[in-house]
């Protein structure tokens, strides 16, 4: 039987997905491309929709008793109100608390259920009192697709049933809607959950009021997480609800312990009272000071990506980034112990991770530097100037700020990715386990700035400065790294650097705020506000210009070789 379902929702728009599920003996899933087509089209679709399936079990009978010919394609048609529940609509049981009617066979082979759920979600640290004399069952669920605004569709196996599941919403109450699959449908569907499973021991515990505690000791990668939900006819009852004493802290508002998050991205970690310091120690070894301090940057930025981007999405983000920075400074440092392939392959890794962060970073970095800019020269802002293109901006913003905290999946492979390098790291071997093995990576760093000031002082340019702004990071790290092995001579130099990298990054956001106003003119009011702004932009650069050209003098008037001196005598630390 080959099906197409055309589910009809919010606004008249269409979610096709074109040959799901076959039942011929012999099918297979289609190519990966085409997979992945349906899937782009699912995830991009799912967000603007609450899909109703209620009252069309006939029309799903039909489809399955009367399977069209290919090319055929069967509608269904969901309410038209399903964007959000009618006030009048309760939460439906859950099948497993109601019995089922199946007066025919189709009804035992296709059921389906609809409504709103209202849910209370606990972490539990102590394991319930008799917990061998309830009933438990295995569960595997895994996702097709997650949405933003906790959109999810999900297939599960719990002991015999296998279903498929579409919920929307945060927090304790959403909308689902569930239809019951035969085993052949979820086994040719699983597939398109790799990377995103989840499995887990399910104990139902009756409470003394009737409800039913859902107790789930998780599995493989999540082994050691355990949770209680409680599901609720009524928000009155769930807001009424006492828990009970092994109970842990309410978890029903974090998103972080939603299942689809957990399947993409793990069990939060608990928060790390610091990171790593960022530098050799006295007496540690090279090599395994250098693992630490790149380890401790991956730690801290996966802290970053699954608490922080909860918290606050754009901080996050800036302070991941920074790491990122950190880690591909301190690899240009120990490039010619690290090695010339191994130095590639990690430096491209996390210019690319960094790369794929830089949306929500970058919109609030044009926020900000259009409102530091009105600030510094108010007195020749008109009143209101500039609004529509803020207005946009921080909707940009507010918009990737949005993906990152309903979107469980946008950090899930950046986050797999990290984890996989921190492997790769932690057998890391430096040729020479010592300090002045860092020597010629230190001049190498400190004579690629002095060039780039060079150039950016006979010609300021976007490009050059830009490149300013790079070296200096990475002279301002590397001084940061070897600082108690030469204090006299990392000191002064990394907090100029500091300085100067400061400089120059706000003479970058300036350039990319001023390209922003060339690319959105429709959100200036007319040629005089654009020219107003860049006259704004062009002014406060010039002060910048001169203020880090003059710093970057102070600092790269040394002979590279010279000044790598104190370096390459320093007194060896290996063990």
């Amino acid at each position: 039987m080959s099906e197409q379902r055309i589910i009809k929702a919010v606004g008249g728009k269409e979610l096709r997905l074109p040959e799901l599920m076959r039942d011929t003996d012999d099918d297979a899933l289609h190519a990966v491309t085409e997979i992945e087509q349906m899937m782009a089209a699912v995830r991009q679709q799912l967000t603007e929709l609450t899909v109703s399936l209620r009252g069309d079990l006939e029309e799903l009978r039909r489809l399955v008793s009367d399977a069209p010919p290919i090319g055929g394609a069967p509608v269904l048609t969901a309410s038209s109100d399903s964007a959000s529940p009618p006030a009048d609509r309760k939460a439906v049981p859950s099948p497993r608390h109601r019995a089922r009617n199946a007066p025919d066979a189709f009804r035992d082979m296709i059921d389906s259920r609809s409504g709103v759920e209202v849910e209370r979600k606990f972490i539990v640290n102590v394991q319930p009192p008799e917990l061998d004399r309830f009933a438990s069952e295995r569960i595997s669920q895994g996702y097709l697709a997650i949405g933003e605004g906790g959109l999810e569709v999900r297939v599960r196996r719990r002991g015999e049933n296998t279903t498929l599941t579409i919920k929307k919403g945060l927090g304790r109450t959403r909308c689902e809607e569930e239809i019951a699959l035969s085993p052949e449908q979820l086994e040719r569907l699983w597939p398109l959950t790799e990377g995103r499973r989840v499995e887990k021991v399910r104990h139902l515990i009756p409470t003394d009021d009737g409800l039913m505690i859902e107790f789930d000791s998780y599995l493989e990668e999540l082994e050691g997480l355990a949770t209680a939900e409680v599901e609720f006819d009524s928000e009155a009852r769930a807001e009424a609800f006492e828990a009970p004493r092994w109970f842990g802290p309410e978890v029903t508002d974090d998103p972080r312990y939603r299942n689809a998050r957990l399947a993409c991205v793990g069990a939060p970690a608990p928060p790390r009272t610091a990171p790593e310091p960022f530098r050799l120690d006295r007496g540690e070894a090279t090599t395994e000071g250098i693992r630490r301090i790149v380890c401790g940057q991956i730690d801290a930025a996966i802290d970053d990506l699954v608490v922080g981007a909860q918290k606050d999405p754009g901080e996050a983000v800036h302070s991941c980034r920074k790491r990122f920075k950190r880690v591909r400074a301190t690899m240009r440092l120990v490039r010619d112990e690290l090695g010339a392939e191994d130095y590639r392959r990690e430096n491209a890794a996390f210019r690319d991770l960094g790369r794929r962060l830089s949306g929500a970073r970058d919109s609030q970095v044009m926020v900000e530097t259009l409102d530091g800019l009105c600030a510094r020269y108010a007195s020749g802002v008109p009143s209101g100037a500039f609004v529509r293109l803020r207005a946009e901006l921080a909707d940009d913003y507010l918009e990737a700020e949005r993906n990152l905290r309903e979107n469980p999946t946008a950090a899930g492979p950046i986050i797999a990715e990290l984890r996989a390098a921190r492997t790769r790291v932690a057998a890391w071997r430096l040729q020479h386990d010592t300090v002045s093995g860092l020597a010629p990576g230190f001049e190498r760093v400190y004579r690629r700035g002095r060039r780039a000031f060079l150039a950016a002082r006979k010609d300021p340019t976007d490009e050059s400065m830009h490149e300013l702004r790079k070296r200096s990071k990475d002279l301002w790290h590397s001084a940061q790294i070897l600082g108690p092995t030469a204090p006299k001579t990392t000191k002064r130099l990394a907090d100029r650097a500091h300085r100067l990298s400061d400089l120059v990054g706000d003479d970058h956001d300036l350039a990319v705020l001023s390209q922003q106003v060339d690319q959105r003119p429709e959100r200036l009011i007319g040629e005089r506000e654009a020219a107003l702004l860049h006259a704004l932009i062009a002014r406060r650069r010039r002060q910048i210009q001169r203020q880090a050209i003059e710093l970057a003098r102070q600092i790269f008037t040394a002979k590279p070789r010279k000044l790598a001196e104190p370096i390459r005598h320093a007194r060896a630390h290996a063990h």
